[in-house]
């Protein structure tokens, strides 16, 4: 923004191929994953994590909920309100209040966020219960287990695990309306005659 008022610009007034460039990276450094398996006395403990290292998103929800203006109809985030470039708060994070969405953005490198993130894919909780030698089981466990139960991420979208642009397995690293993972919580009971 050379000239101060909101509007990003290559400084030669000119927009053109010569201002594009890649902004982010949606390929991580590294994946990772471990498990973590406990056992004292009669309880079980089970957790398994994964997540990735180094990689970006392009967060295109904030091309319309965090843009000052808004789109027909629809509502926009409070900070983008509040922080909306004007000349007694010449912010850099957030366009001025009338920039075009439609006509005059394209992906800019204030939508790319971090996609790094550490999430609690699985555990299991579990009880073996005391059988007798006369009993129809040999063994019995009753259980408690959840699925996507936390994840430690700076990503402010629901779920940093997204490949959502136009429906597309192939354009990664892009949420486009994607929604949250479900969370899940079973109760078990498994038995061995």
């Amino acid at each position: 923004d050379t000239d101060g008022d909101g509007i990003l610009d290559s400084g030669d007034g000119v927009i053109d191929l010569k201002d594009r460039t890649f902004i982010g990276n949606p390929n991580p450094d590294f994946v990772y994953g471990f498990n973590i398996n406990f056992k004292y006395k009669r309880f079980t403990v089970r957790a398994l994590f994964n997540g990735v290292f180094g990689n970006d998103i392009a967060n295109g929800n904030l091309l319309q909920l965090d843009n000052a203006e808004g789109l027909a109809f629809q509502n926009i985030l409070p900070r983008a309100y509040n922080n909306a470039w004007r000349p007694d708060n010449q912010s850099n994070t957030h366009p001025r209040i009338g920039y075009n969405i439609i006509n005059d953005t394209a992906i800019t490198d204030r939508i790319i966020e971090d996609g790094s993130y550490l999430r609690l894919n699985n555990l299991t909780v579990g009880y073996d219960i005391p059988v007798k030698d006369t009993s129809l089981f040999n063994t019995m466990n009753i259980y408690i287990a959840g699925q996507n139960l936390f994840t430690w991420t700076n990503y402010i979208g629901y779920n940093p695990e997204v490949s959502t642009f136009s429906n597309s397995g192939l354009i990664n690293g892009v949420d486009f309306n994607g929604g949250p993972n479900g969370r899940t919580i079973l109760l078990g009971v498994n038995m061995s005659f």
